[in-house]
């Protein structure tokens, strides 16, 4: 943590994944299942297998929840829309006994409004609090809490615990965007010694562009990526249940963000469109299942030519002439097959190995270029007895080439960002050509509140 309590916003969104993981596997206990009290001082990391440091380390934490006193199993519709007069057994036995009130939905801190019982047997409910948990790693304080002052004064916002109407305080108002770790005015070199994950990404993107590690620029390029997570986490914190996202899409959206953390710093060091986070776990599962799909199909018409034309070219006689190199006798099927294959065996692994989509797609190209080549000179200086062995040999080659490029391509493609924010030209940074500091783009710091960032990531 910072001087103000903050955690790394990569490690806050870590924790989140795997807090809203939690709340997606509880919906596979019978109808449902609902905690209705999660705070932190309610989640554990358990450290029989691994230790704290090296969880923190791999980037996964094994979370369990405590404290299940308010908790409820819920009931199939049927029994939540009517009960014909009886009471059920989640009212007789599973009512409310407490719910953390920094952390709980407006729901859970009033008996005065209508169809209060279907509220209150919602996921949403955990949805808002675990949310409101992650808020706190990220800024240090709960979303309705008085930020902390350096000179000992009370923050602008008073304490939930304070007031007379915590309900009315959610209900009417919504929590200050978050200030988190890379906010304006922060030591960013002391900073990033506590954040060795995201060191890491930054220093590389800084030294491809020339920057230093303490620059602006970088801080501000962090500070934009770092918006993807607290705006994922304010979606959460509507006041009406139906405003909220389903457990499912949050985790999916906060895996997107840890995912492409790294990447992201860089497109946003050079202004292009960040990768996005977007909170549609079916729509992820969609382009996902579309990619499965698109790969099996090309791997299996891949393999059907390289074994066909194997298939076809063995036996034939060749003659190969290279230079005063000459050869001349029959091809063994597995030779045909391996100058087939190999070129996108090379392709598709230097792909996988690449850091990202972008590298692996050039990496993979160059790579299945550079194992092609070779293989068509060989196959330009032979002599096939039959003209038909040759055509087929050199329209399987194309075929294999074209089939990798695209199973390449495809990958690159499936990860572009459809609709995502870019900084502006005045934020951008400017790159350098060695390791001199990147030229100044503004001339000092600059005072930002919460509106003037809504308003900086809208344009």
């Amino acid at each position: 943590m910072d001087d103000a309590g903050r955690l790394s916003p990569l490690v806050a969104a870590r924790l989140g994944r795997d807090l809203f993981d939690l709340l997606c596997r509880m919906s596979l206990v019978g109808e449902g299942f609902v905690h209705r009290d999660i705070s932190p001082a309610n989640i554990m990391v358990r450290t029989a297998r691994l230790p704290l440091d090296r969880q923190l380390a791999e980037g996964t934490f094994d979370l369990c929840l405590i404290d299940f006193g308010s908790s409820l199993a819920l009931e199939p519709a049927s029994a939540v829309a009517g009960t014909g007069g009886k009471a059920s057994f989640t009212e007789r036995y599973a009512t409310l006994r407490r719910a953390t009130v920094a952390y709980a939905p407006p729901e859970m801190l009033t008996d005065d409004i209508p169809d209060l019982r279907a509220l209150r047997m919602s996921p949403a409910i955990d949805v808002y609090a675990a949310a409101s948990t992650v808020y706190e790693l990220i800024a240090g304080v709960a979303p309705y809490e008085a930020a902390p002052s350096t000179s000992g004064a009370s923050g602008s916002r008073k304490r939930t615990r304070d007031i007379a109407s915590p309900y009315r305080l959610k209900m009417d108002t919504r929590p200050d965007y978050p200030i988190g770790a890379h906010a304006p005015g922060c030591d960013l070199t002391q900073l990033l010694r506590r954040e060795p994950d995201v060191a890491l990404a930054a220093a590389e993107q800084a030294q491809q562009l020339g920057l230093e590690p303490d620059s602006e620029e970088l801080r501000d390029a962090l500070a934009f990526v770092d918006a993807q997570l607290f705006d994922v986490v304010m979606a959460c914190l509507s006041s009406h249940q139906k405003d909220r996202p389903e457990p499912a899409a949050v985790e999916a959206a906060l895996s997107a963000f840890c995912d492409h953390y790294a990447q992201n710093v860089g497109r946003s060091l050079r202004g292009e469109p960040l990768t996005p986070c977007p909170m549609d776990a079916s729509g992820r599962a969609v382009r996902r299942a579309l990619m499965v799909g698109a790969t099996v199909v090309c791997g299996v018409v891949w393999a059907v030519v390289v074994v066909s034309a194997a298939l076809l070219a063995s036996g034939a006689r060749v003659t190969a002439t290279l230079g005063s190199l000459v050869w001349s006798g029959s091809l063994p099927g597995i030779i045909a097959a391996l100058a087939l294959a190999l070129p996108g065996i090379a392709g598709v692994a230097a792909g996988a190995l690449a850091r990202d989509r972008r590298s692996g797609f050039l990496q993979g190209v160059l790579a299945l270029s550079a194992c092609e080549v070779p293989v068509l000179v060989v196959a330009a200086c032979s002599v096939f007895s039959q003209r038909a062995v040759m055509g087929g040999l050199v329209a399987a080659l194309v075929a294999t080439y074209t089939l990798t490029w695209f199973l390449l391509a495809m990958g690159f493609a499936f990860e572009l960002p459809v609709s995502a924010p870019r900084r502006t030209k005045a934020q951008m940074a400017t790159p350098l050509a060695g390791g001199a500091a990147a030229a100044r783009t503004f001339g000092g710091p600059v005072e930002v509140s919460s509106d003037s960032i809504s308003t900086t990531k809208e344009a």
